[in-house]
């Protein structure tokens, strides 16, 4: 039983897993990042003086854009599996964008 579970393992193509895992760890990081450093929105002579928070509730999340973001929804399959993706994005001559699965 054991030896039948490991072949099946072995057989699942471990590129796209590995692949989202690594979207995940980097996307985690740079949120922590963010959460740590990120300025006041309106305060000062802070360069995002003119920034306001985005809140999505579904995600459960807050972030500063420039501007209202666009919503984007997509899907893909990993290892036969649908996973469901969000976006935000933000365009104030730069792309700023956040996504979570």
């Amino acid at each position: 039983m054991l030896n039948q579970r490991n072949d099946q393992i072995s057989r699942l193509p471990g590129w796209p897993l590995s692949l989202l895992i690594a979207a995940f760890v980097v996307f985690v990081a740079a949120s922590a990042l963010a959460q740590k450093e990120a300025p006041v929105a309106g305060a000062g002579n802070s360069p995002l003086k003119e920034w306001r928070e985005f809140a999505s509730a579904s995600g459960g999340f807050g972030i500063l854009f420039p501007n209202k973001p666009k919503q984007e929804v997509g899907a893909f399959t990993v290892s036969k599996m649908p996973i469901k993706s969000f976006s935000f994005t933000s365009n104030d001559n730069a792309a700023y964008t956040v996504m979570y699965f």
